[in-house]
């Protein structure tokens, strides 16, 4: 199964066959798990990525977010070329080092009727800490996210309407006196890079423009976990917009780049991986997450993070 090969536009039905295809072509590498069904009925999927063969203290770990706005095609795409490589030789020391977790269709009732938000009128898995009721995919979403304690988070969106023009790289808010700003900026750098490699122009920045809508899964994965957590957008458009083939290769170079990240140490703090040990100040002087392994500093960092308010 080679990386590009992917159904363009891919309906929940092409995601689902696409699954248990590669699920039976890799058993060893892949997992694929039915979270939730929505209200009416079809499958909120998710599929973990990683070797068996290493240690699963030792790994950092990773969510890959698609199709929660069911009329933005290209991150579904994209979410299956990334599925596709993670599965190649190419990708064999991150499927070591890393426990990755994608979930290629967030909102499948929205995907079928290519609607932006759901058919029942809802932002699904945004405002999360402010709304009262909760969607199945909302839930699904939750689930995923606090089993997995994120050390990154990668939500892939596309941009409705824009014709041929540039891809976006962009970051949430961030805490004071973090290094956290520095750190992310970097990794945005990275992807940005691959992405006009790969063939599209990029912009990067804040997501801080008026009109930007709901508190979504970057803001609430930083905001629980301390994930370092991105968004993409992909210009789309029904009539006009880049070829599908540069689409997809730009949004699985982008992933590539963030997941290097993972496999190396990052010279300024004192653990491998991705650099979010250095939970509270700066690289001189601030507060760092303990323990021998991945999993341990992940637990401690997560544990300083909560009361952060109190140093």
């Amino acid at each position: 199964m080679k990386p590009l090969n992917v159904p363009v536009s891919p309906t929940g039905e092409e995601i689902t066959v696409h699954l248990k295809a590669i699920k039976k072509k890799h058993p060893k590498l892949v997992k694929i798990r039915t979270l939730r069904r929505t209200k009416r009925g079809r499958p909120i999927e998710a599929a973990t990525f990683t070797d068996p063969d290493s240690a699963d203290s030792s790994k950092q770990h990773v969510l890959i977010l698609a199709g929660r706005h069911g009329n933005e095609e290209s991150p579904r795409m994209q979410a299956l070329a990334i599925m596709d490589w993670l599965v190649t030789p190419a990708a064999a020391e991150t499927v070591q080092k890393q426990k990755i977790v994608v979930m290629p269709n967030l909102n499948p009732d929205a995907t079928h009727v290519d609607s932006y938000w759901s058919p029942d009128d809802v932002n699904v898995c945004a405002d999360l800490d402010s709304r009262k009721s909760r969607t199945p995919e909302d839930r699904a979403f939750e689930e995923v996210v606090s089993s997995l304690q994120p050390d990154a988070v990668i939500d892939m969106h596309a941009r409705g309407h824009a014709g041929c023009s540039y891809d976006m790289v962009l970051s949430g808010d961030h805490r004071p006196y973090t290094e956290d700003h520095n750190v992310i900026s970097r990794m945005v750098q990275d992807m940005v890079t691959a992405g006009e490699k790969a063939g599209a122009p990029h912009l990067s920045h804040p997501m801080s423009w008026p009109g930007w809508v709901g508190f979504g899964p970057v803001a609430y994965c930083y905001k629980h976990f301390k994930s370092l957590s991105v968004l993409t957008e992909t210009p789309e458009s029904n009539t006009h917009c880049p070829d599908a083939r540069v689409r997809i290769r730009t949004g699985l170079e982008r992933v590539k780049a963030l997941l290097k990240w993972g496999n190396r140490d990052y010279e300024k703090v004192h653990a491998p991986g991705y650099p979010s040990s250095l939970v509270l100040g700066s690289y001189s002087l601030g507060i760092a997450s303990r323990g021998k392994t991945a999993r341990q500093r992940r637990a401690s960092r997560i544990e300083i993070w909560s009361q952060a308010d109190h140093f």
